[in-house]
């Protein structure tokens, strides 16, 4: 693909990439490890990545992180100022760093997508966006709650835009419907490392449990992700009532539902449910466990979720985003109607049976990741589209 500015491509083959997010470790979210996941990869394929992020209190403002160079911009408080500080100074610290790289890879369409827009601009270099989410609440959606200044952006990406990835068939259609031509929209998938994420035997998984305090004797199921409204926490609670004991719920990340979902679990559900907090050793947590549950609203293409079936966990999720994609209900895990806490209550009943069958779903889940979405597949995947939009 030719340079987008006109004439002929600023450089011969990839130099390097800058991915840009808004957070980035020590903020810990399905995109983040994404990012630090296939940045490691490419770095390890002989691709330089450096991240541009938002500086986190008590983060450093520099440094390497698996082999990514890491840069985080201070940002003034509030939405708009903030907003607007990262995008012109990690506008700035872009053009300092553009020795480093050729391509700029945007995650989510907001203000990343502002900053690698500007950049690539003022550096000539392409431009790809990565939607991360679909539906009303995804990217695209919030985007044109904003009708007029959310169209006037949208088509000026659509015009200046390199590629736009799509990580769901949802979101390559939201871009269809929104006048995307094809050949600028290219579908990849999110990643995971089965080396870290794997199954366990018995013996072992008893073995976290301890390390982890949990309870040793009863089934259990698990969550991670961040405790938001729109992952449908309360209907899980309301679901994990139905559920007899002694099966016991693990709660893994954290969120602004953090704080009523400890109020509700001690009133209501005492002993039943561990909330875990942030962790980043969630491979253990998952481990630990016999099931995983997703009872969303709105979705990507879950990272959580790949981890899951990596772990060979039979899955009860929601029929939103790509998870339809992933999931065949029956075959490789179990999809229940959103919203519905009596249908989610009997799926989980169904998973913690142990039967061969419920066994075999887990089998089928990790060998689909196997298949299609390990880091090293995908990450060679990238590498391919990186290399297209230099030539």
């Amino acid at each position: 693909m030719k340079n987008r500015k006109g004439g002929e491509p600023k450089t011969s083959g990839v130099t390097g990439v800058c991915m840009i997010s808004t957070h980035f470790y020590p903020h810990v979210g399905g995109a983040e490890k994404l990012i630090e996941l296939l940045g490691s990869r490419l770095v390890a394929q002989g691709t330089p990545v450096t991240v541009i992020t938002r500086q986190i209190e008590g983060s450093p403002r520099h440094d390497i992180r698996n082999g990514i160079n890491v840069v985080r911009v201070p940002v003034l408080k509030g939405k708009v100022l903030g907003a607007l500080s990262f995008v012109l100074l990690g506008t700035w610290a872009a053009i300092r760093q553009r020795s480093h790289f050729n391509v700029i890879h945007s995650h989510q369409i907001f203000s990343p997508t502002t900053l690698g827009w500007l950049a690539s601009r003022l550096l000539r270099y392409p431009l790809i966006i990565n939607l991360h989410r679909g539906g009303p609440l995804g990217d695209l959606g919030k985007l044109l709650r904003h009708r007029r200044m959310g169209q006037f952006r949208l088509n000026i990406l659509k015009r200046d835009a390199d590629l736009f990835i799509a990580i769901s068939q949802e979101i390559q259609h939201e871009l269809r419907v929104q006048g995307l031509p094809q050949r600028k929209i290219k579908m990849l998938t999110n990643a995971v490392d089965p080396d870290v994420f794997h199954p366990v035997e018995a013996e072992q998984r008893l073995e976290i449990r301890q390390k982890l305090g949990l309870p040793t004797d009863r089934p259990q199921v698990c969550f991670v992700g961040r405790l938001a409204q729109e992952k449908g926490l309360d209907i899980l609670l309301d679901a994990w009532k139905q559920v007899p004991p002694p099966a016991h719920l693990v709660i893994v990340g954290t969120g602004e539902m953090e704080a009523a979902l400890r109020i509700k679990t001690k009133e209501q559900l005492a002993g039943r449910v561990t909330l875990a907090g942030l962790r980043e050793n969630t491979s253990d947590y998952m481990q630990s466990s016999d099931a995983w549950v997703l009872p969303s609203f709105a979705e990507g293409l879950p990272l959580s979720l790949l981890e899951a079936m990596a772990c060979g966990l039979p899955v009860v999720v929601t029929s939103v985003g790509a998870v339809p994609e992933l999931i065949t209900s029956g075959e490789n895990g179990l999809i229940v109607p959103v919203g519905d806490s009596g249908a989610l209550a009997e799926a989980l009943r169904t998973v913690l049976s142990g039967t061969p069958q419920v066994c075999a779903m887990g089998i089928r889940a990790r060998e689909a990741v196997l298949e299609n979405y390990t880091v090293k597949v995908v990450a060679e995947s990238y590498q391919r589209v990186y290399e297209q939009i230099i030539d």
